[in-house]
């Protein structure tokens, strides 16, 4: 460094101190014409001072209302070319790494009203990394199960400021979730299955087959729960298909459960179907399989998982094996 980029890089230090709330951006400017250096080296003493100035306030007992209004000026600072444009991200970034999680959901929620200012593309582009690895690096701290809006937030977060095509957000390589566990019971009680084919029996004889009711060479057993949960394992991971055990159990799987919600009616709602959904993990217990099969969401959900397999197993996929 020269002695000039020194001494501007102190005088920028020390303009900033301790209370940058009474800093406006007007003065800062003013100070920035005033260093005489390249363009770009004026850039780099004032990114350099306020990457400083935010480490030292972070670090010491200062007020958090003065460690956010030195982000706010280093974000006008951005828009208004006094300093690089990716300076305002690692701020950000310092602020959230450096802060205990108890405090993270206030720090996000002021990164969410102030990154508003940063959204125009010539800005946005240079911090867009820095933020991306900023928020994946807060979502590995965070407990899924504790905080599972506060991480939905940040999802949401991220698909509002990123395009549906951005390379990080796509699956290139055709990866499967393997971790996703359908577990069920492998030997069900035959008994628990009776009672569904008994009380749809009885439905039959009163109002005939064209009442609805299960189809008697259509039975809800053992063997159908088994075959039914079976195939979500092949679901998962579709290169097992590839194998011939692994072919012939795919395909008398979906034809055992095809035939099975052709033959079963659906239920029939008064207030017809909810407005939206939620998507849950499936509920494997013997008890809950005749209701499941009757439910229209839930033959929704099985019929999609299908349609994405068939068009998997038939397309041209460059990672297929």
């Amino acid at each position: 460094m020269t002695e000039e980029f020194v001494t501007s890089l102190k005088a920028v230090s020390n303009f900033l101190g301790d209370h940058p709330s009474k800093i406006t951006l007007q003065s800062l400017k003013l100070l920035s014409e005033s260093i005489k250096l390249a363009p770009d080296q004026t850039k780099s003493v004032m990114d350099l001072a306020f990457r400083e100035r935010t480490l030292s306030l972070l670090s010491g007992d200062d007020s958090m209302a003065e460690v956010r209004a030195l982000l706010r000026l280093a974000a006008s600072a951005a828009v208004g070319s006094i300093c690089s444009a990716s300076t305002p991200f690692l701020l950000f970034a310092d602020l959230v790494n450096t802060k205990p999680i108890a405090e993270a959901e206030a720090n996000f929620q002021f990164l969410e009203e102030t990154i508003k200012a940063l959204k125009d593309a010539s800005l946005f582009g240079s911090g867009r990394n820095t933020l991306l690895r900023m928020c994946n690096d807060l979502l590995r701290r965070l407990s899924k199960s504790q905080n599972t809006v506060f991480c939905g937030r940040i999802q949401l977060f991220l698909t509002s400021l990123f395009p549906l095509n951005e390379k990080s957000g796509l699956n290139f390589t055709s990866n499967f979730n393997l971790e996703k566990e359908v577990a069920f019971n492998q030997d069900p009680d035959e008994s628990l299955f009776h009672s569904l084919t008994t009380e749809t029996d009885a439905d039959g004889d009163e109002g005939g087959n064209a009442g609805g009711g299960v189809n008697p060479s259509t039975l809800v057993n053992a063997d159908l729960y088994r075959r039914f949960w079976r195939l979500q394992e092949l679901l998962k991971a579709p290169a097992h298909c590839y194998t011939p055990d692994g072919w012939k159990a795919f395909v008398e799987c979906t034809e055992c459960v095809v035939s099975t919600f052709q033959s079963i009616r659906l239920t029939t709602g008064c207030g017809g179907e909810a407005p939206w959904h939620q998507f849950t993990m499936y509920l494997t217990s013997e008890k809950l399989i005749d209701l499941q099969l009757m439910d229209r969401s839930f033959r929704r959900y099985i019929l999609t998982q299908l349609v994405i397999i068939f068009q998997y197993l038939t397309a041209q996929v460059k990672f297929k094996k």
